[in-house]
């Protein structure tokens, strides 16, 4: 142990003796004899253990016996009187006990290793010149290769953070997690008490983020935004790593900081403004995209005159926009499909019935769904969803926002023309006058173009039987018009329900299901009492050609021999009953098909030999019935049941031109353009579908944003077949989306004119 001292010692005194003094050339004689202690440092001896700027006390008052006792007086030989910390503790009165923490050096008895038992340039007597350079000589690795340091630790204060000998927390600190920093940095104080939203990562501590010591990126952060957002926000980052359409503020600049607070906001997601704030940052003007498109501008949003589209009254634009990135053009969510006209499928306008009932547009009669509505007849429904040039909803409406309620335009921009809306509003209904029609008025309380109406009931409904099987019946439909049963110009339909929510589904589910060349009389039986407004609202739900009678006594319930629903019955033209099915609606309608084809038919077989059994079927015949089947589908805005109609049926088939494009069109409709793009690739079209499959492939183009290969398939098809109004109709919507605004009217003109001319 004192030869451990003396090492010490040795140490001690090499480099004052380095520094140079008298001693630094001499040669003095060791003394053979007792040296009084106030000549132990003399210009010979010892001369740097007084050359500090402060001396230790025994040193300066030269009691070098205080810490130094002489065992060999001939050879001038010392020991240290005491070991290690003992040594110290003798006179400073120090102690570390039940701390949690202490400093290795000090838990070992080294104090020597900080301090100079003689002198140094503090009252400290530490060995270097700042405290930075003496924590250096063991934690050199703290600022190592770092451009920014904390501002404590670049003076050499770390005894600002650090206690040197012990301390109550791990790291030698006093103050755990974020009380540490908040005791220098007091101004995020207030902020952090009074925010509503404080970051989680502040409960963990400020070293969640930032270096306490130091780092390469300013103000300490151990990565840089966006990286070191993402790291924790993992949901977030995924689906940035998952956008085809990039957001550029989210990973450029200031990244996330851009939007957020890294601390504390009073907004939700530490949100610093309003979205609709922060985003006319940039969206006060024109933006210029990556892909050479430009973003219009959105000052309307700030317009406090302006009516305003949805949560964007609460500065929300993220209900439609995938701030962070998506997979669709202007970040929308979800599908929004921007072409004017259209055939109307509910897919392509997935965005807007997020939020608004689809029956606002679905239903022909309504009396609840909207309010643009003459009587129940919905003016939604004309203008939207009647034919193959309905209108987008932004013919009538603007997206963000407008000067009259419900978002209606003043005018409509359409190319280089403007034309005014001219809409005026009453308490009960409106009018408008715009430039694509005459003046027309709708009152919902009186309407304007009303026909008398209905008898909400008929007289009690009557059925009877010729026999087993064959049915007669002669009654009044809700309409209050005559109705025959059947009616012997083809099939009869004849499906009796109960009332209730699920009613219009079976009867829209039953219809698609009856070949559609086929003239087929359907009549819905309503058995058993049915509100006047529930009957009211399914009158208005479903096709016109079903004929409603209201069996309310269930008279012709009993008389046909119903006992359950829903029951479907099949007659001849004759009224011989075909078939009769109870089940539930979809094996309804999967078993109704070949029946009614069977029903149709001319049969000379005497009628007593004529039973309701499945009818021999011919498979060119099932096949072209699947076909209609698959294209009623798609017409009715169903790809998805298409596309599984398609795939169930055999190979040979699926492998024929005519189903390869049709898979075509629902994989398209389904927002899958590559598998699009691979059906159409994978069957060479036959001669009379070229056209046709030019135009899906032109789609493929548009889905992927390839306007320019779109433009050039579609020239090429027109250029075969220049009566294909289709052809036309879609090179309209690439011309407008290229902002040929007079080469998009004269397709659309082309397209209009193909359409009446057939």
């Amino acid at each position: 142990m004192r030869m451990t001292w003396l090492i010490i010692l040795g140490m001690m005194i090499a480099p004052s003796l380095a520094r140079g003094g008298p001693l630094a050339g001499a040669q003095a004689t060791r003394p053979s004899v007792i040296v009084p202690a106030k000549d132990c440092v003399t210009s010979e001896c010892h001369p740097a253990v007084k050359q500090f700027a402060v001396v230790h006390g025994p040193v300066s008052s030269n009691s070098c016996d205080a810490c130094h006792e002489q065992v060999d007086i001939q050879q001038h030989k010392f020991i240290i009187r005491r070991d290690k910390a003992d040594l110290c503790t003798y006179c400073h009165q120090f102690s570390v006990a039940g701390m949690p923490v202490v400093h290795k050096p000090v838990a070992e008895g080294q104090c020597l290793g900080c301090h100079d038992p003689h002198g140094g340039a503090t009252h400290a007597l530490v060995r270097e010149a700042s405290t930075r350079e003496l924590c250096a000589r063991c934690h050199e690795a703290v600022l190592k290769d770092k451009s920014f340091a904390h501002g404590p630790v670049k003076q050499g204060e770390c005894s600002t953070c650090h206690p040197p000998h012990a301390a109550r927390f791990a790291g030698l600190v006093d103050l755990a997690g974020a009380d540490l920093c908040l005791a220098c940095h007091a101004e995020l104080q207030p902020r952090l008490a009074s925010a509503k939203f404080v970051h989680k990562a502040m409960k963990e501590g400020c070293q969640k983020c930032h270096d306490v010591h130091g780092s390469n990126i300013a103000m300490s952060l151990r990565s840089p935004p966006p990286e070191l957002c993402l790291g924790c926000h993992e949901t977030t980052r995924d689906s940035i790593a998952a956008a085809t359409v990039g957001h550029s503020v989210v990973m450029q600049d200031r990244a996330c900081l851009t939007c957020h607070d890294s601390h504390a906001a009073d907004l939700p997601a530490l949100a610093t403004e309003t979205a609709a704030t922060t985003c006319l940052k940039c969206h006060d003007r024109p933006v210029k995209a990556a892909d050479g498109r430009t973003i219009a501008a959105v000052p309307e949003i700030a317009d406090p005159n302006l009516h305003k589209h949805g949560e964007l009254r609460e500065g929300k634009c993220g209900s439609c926009h995938a701030v962070h990135g998506g997979s669709r053009q202007l970040l929308l969510k979800k599908d929004y499909s921007r072409v004017f006209y259209q055939k109307f499928a509910a897919e392509n306008f997935e965005l807007c019935f997020d939020c608004h009932d689809i029956r606002q547009v679905r239903d022909e009669r309504t009396t609840t769904a909207t309010g643009f509505r003459d009587g129940d007849v919905n003016l939604h429904f004309i203008h939207a969803n009647r034919g193959d040039r309905d209108k987008n909803c932004r013919a009538c409406h603007l997206m963000h926002a407008a000067p009259n309620d419900r978002l209606i335009r003043s005018s409509l921009e359409y190319g280089i023309w403007s034309m005014p809306i001219g809409f005026a509003r009453t308490s009960t209904g409106g009018a408008c006058a715009p430039g694509c029609h005459q003046a027309y008025a709708y009152d919902r309380a009186r309407p304007v173009n009303a026909v008398p109406p209905a008898a909400t009931r008929p007289s009690h409904a009557a059925a009877r039987r010729d026999g087993d099987q064959l049915v007669r019946w002669t009654t009044t439909d809700l309409a209050g018009q005559p109705l025959t049963i059947p009616d012997g110009k083809g099939p009869t339909v004849l499906l009796l329900a109960r009332g209730g929510s699920g009613l219009a589904g079976i009867i829209q589910s039953v219809g698609a299901a009856i070949p559609p060349e086929k003239h087929t009389q359907t009549v819905l039986v309503i058995c058993g009492e049915m509100p006047a407004e529930e009957l009211a609202a399914l009158r208005g739900s479903i096709a016109r050609n079903w004929r409603i009678v209201v069996d309310d006594r269930n008279d012709a319930a009993a008389a046909l021999g119903i006992r359950g629903w829903p029951t479907l019955l099949i007659l001849d033209p004759d009224g011989l009953e075909r078939a009769r099915f109870a089940a539930e609606p979809g094996l309804l309608a999967l078993r109704l098909g070949p029946y009614v084809e069977a029903a149709g038919r001319k049969d000379q077989t005497p009628r007593d030999h004529r039973i309701a059994t499945h009818p021999a079927d011919d498979s060119g015949k099932r096949f072209e019935r699947e076909l209609a089947k698959i294209r009623r589908s798609l017409s009715a805005g169903e790809p998805r049941a298409a596309l599984d109609a398609i795939d169930r049926l055999p190979a040979p088939a699926r492998a024929s031109g005519d189903v390869s494009l049709l898979r075509a069109e629902a994989l398209l409709r389904l927002d899958r353009p590559i598998d699009a793009l691979a059906e159409l690739n994978a069957h060479a079209p036959p001669v009379q579908w070229r056209c046709r499959h030019a135009i899906l492939r032109s789609r493929v183009a548009i889905a992927l944003r390839d306007w320019g290969f779109a433009r050039q398939i579609l020239e090429r098809a027109i250029a075969d077949d220049p009566d294909s109004a289709e052809a036309h109709h879609a090179l309209g919507e690439v011309y407008e989306q290229l902002g040929e605004w007079r080469a998009a009217a004269e397709q659309y003109k082309a397209a209009s004119e193909l359409s009446r001319r057939r």
